[in-house]
């Protein structure tokens, strides 16, 4: 099968849409699909050798992940210069290259699944203005979206009427399952979160929740906090930690994934503070290893959280600091969150997100028989 996959974000740049486009091509590629990824990031050195990802050309001195939304046309004009099986759109909030791909798919009628990786927040109105103006309903679209909450907020931005699929961001559990750290004796609590150290992700309300959790924790209880991750707030968040003497937290910077297993192993804890998570990939690969998480609710994270089981989902930071202070007093919860985290069954696995792409993508093509594009699944 011919696959593109259109997005405005992809590595070098990291976060959880690059991620997953990026691990979703190569499973399908490694299955045997011929799949080719168009986007509006330059190449970086890591990315230079790949010759199934088409890019735009990064500009003398500037940042590598930075995304050209200058080229977004000339993105489109190399999409249209070929023919494909399916078309796979993954957008975000502002996603132009994403959103003119869908938009041309709608005058050729070429089947495409768009999936929507965001919250639309303050973007629900400017949304359901373009679907209504550009007449998108018309549009041989099949809407999908990473979670319970992201189809919500789609569903606010289309309007009632077509169906929204929930396919959740896969992980492989096994590449995150490991040896674990045996529990401690409730002298020290280890906290882990890994995400993009920008505002969206709240890491300065992740800094408050912890010193307030610090607060209410008794001194001969220690608490220790690794943040994994780089974004434009590293340097500033460096020198508020340094200036306030809080040195039990530690900004490591972007790390591997074996990096990050072998930090998961050794922590008790995930933390994931940001209020606007349409998913919440690294909590759920926290959780494959073991982890329970502390998350806020109403996020996507409750799709596979369970609050009290293998986690707790708070209404707020404050509600999340009380949370953690009593995992750190309390070793007998904190034993059987982690048992539960260890025997959660985790449900969104490349196993069972693979086939139900390919259904997607079938729908599309038995919607529109006249394309003649895509054969039938064996």
């Amino acid at each position: 099968m011919r696959i593109a996959h259109i997005t405005d974000c992809y590595p070098p740049r990291m976060g959880g849409i690059e991620r997953q486009v990026h691990d979703l091509a190569a499973r399908q590629r490694g299955r045997g699909d011929d799949v080719t990824v168009f986007t509006s990031v330059a190449a970086g050195v890591e990315a230079t050798g790949d010759r199934e990802v088409v890019r735009p050309r990064a500009r003398p001195g500037s940042g590598s992940t930075r995304i050209r939304y200058e080229t977004t046309w000339l993105g489109l004009r190399a999409f249209q210069a070929r023919g494909f099986d399916a078309v796979h759109v993954h957008a975000s909030t502002f996603s132009p290259l994403a959103f003119a791909a869908a938009m041309d798919s709608g005058r050729t009628g070429v089947p495409t699944v768009f999936t929507l990786h965001s919250l639309l927040a303050e973007a629900t109105g400017i949304f359901r203005a373009a679907h209504a103006v550009l007449g998108a309903r018309r549009w041989p679209l099949r809407w999908s979206a990473v979670s319970t909450v992201a189809a919500r907020s789609l569903r606010r931005g289309i309007g009632p009427g077509a169906p929204i699929a929930v396919v959740p961001n896969a992980v492989d559990p096994a590449e995150w399952a490991g040896p674990r750290a045996a529990p401690g004796d409730g002298s020290e609590l280890r906290v882990i979160t890994v995400g993009r150290l920008a505002a969206r992700k709240r890491p300065t309300a992740l800094i408050r929740t912890v010193v307030a959790a610090r607060e209410i924790v008794p001194r001969s209880v220690r608490l220790q906090v690794v943040m994994v991750g780089d974004g434009p707030q590293r340097a500033s968040l460096q020198r508020r930690l340094a200036a306030a003497g809080l040195d039990w937290i530690t900004l490591t910077g972007p790390l591997d994934r074996a990096d990050i297993r072998a930090l998961h192993a050794a922590s008790d804890v995930y933390l994931a503070p940001a209020t606007r998570e349409s998913f919440g990939i690294a909590a759920l690969e926290a959780l494959c290893a073991g982890l329970p998480v502390l998350a806020r609710s109403g996020t996507g994270i409750g799709d596979f959280v369970e609050d009290g089981r293998n986690g707790r989902l708070l209404p707020s930071d404050r509600a999340l600091a009380a949370a953690l202070a009593r995992l750190a007093t309390d070793p007998a919860e904190l034993s059987r969150m982690r048992q539960a985290a260890q025997a959660y069954p985790v449900e969104a696995t490349w196993e069972r997100v693979l086939p139900r792409w390919d259904d997607l993508y079938q729908d599309r093509a038995e919607a529109h028989p006249e394309r003649g594009l895509l054969p039938a699944q064996a």
